[in-house]
């Protein structure tokens, strides 16, 4: 699952998560399949050429991701989906910041996390009928079961309130 901006291929794309790039160093693609959308903020889009800024693989344009930030409370949820050739999702989040003492100040000088684990799973061997336009056959698909784990962690740390810094 790519994206590609003004007609350029997926590796001339940046994708930044929270500014820093992303994009594979192999091939220059990000595969947003990897990604869960209950962790995202915010898209920012900006079209066009920015290799003076950022280099050849900004030529079609650029893609920011924000991820949501550490909720203040603790909060947590689970989800999980289903679909077609024994296609399921399940998802577990947490998300927090440590507890604030008697004079309002975060301990430790205020520390956010938010954890997410995702699995996805699908069966892609499946029969279908072929016809060539004279017979119709009774096929396999082989080979296509896939299984993937995503595990996603964001540490904020702020000293004071103009002073922070964020581990992802």
């Amino acid at each position: 699952q790519t994206v590609s901006l003004r007609g350029m291929g997926a590796e001339h794309t940046l994708v930044l998560v929270d500014g820093q790039r992303y994009n594979n160093l192999q091939n220059g693609q990000t595969d947003f399949g990897l990604f869960s959308n209950s962790n995202v903020e915010r898209v920012e889009i900006v079209r066009g050429g920015y290799s003076a800024l950022y280099g050849a693989d900004a030529v079609g344009g650029v893609i920011n991701i924000i991820t949501k930030k550490p909720d203040e409370q603790l909060n947590g949820y689970f989800q999980t989906a289903l679909g077609s050739n024994s296609f399921s999702a399940s998802e577990i989040a947490l998300s927090g910041s440590l507890p604030a003492d008697r004079h309002g100040e975060s301990r430790l000088g205020g520390i956010g996390y938010r954890m997410l684990v995702r699995r996805e799973q699908g069966r892609g061997n499946y029969k279908f009928q072929f016809s060539d336009g004279q017979s119709t056959m009774l096929l396999r698909r082989n080979g296509e079961d896939f299984s993937s784990w995503l595990a996603d962690t964001k540490l904020d740390y702020a000293i004071a309130s103009d002073v922070q810094s964020t581990l992802a």
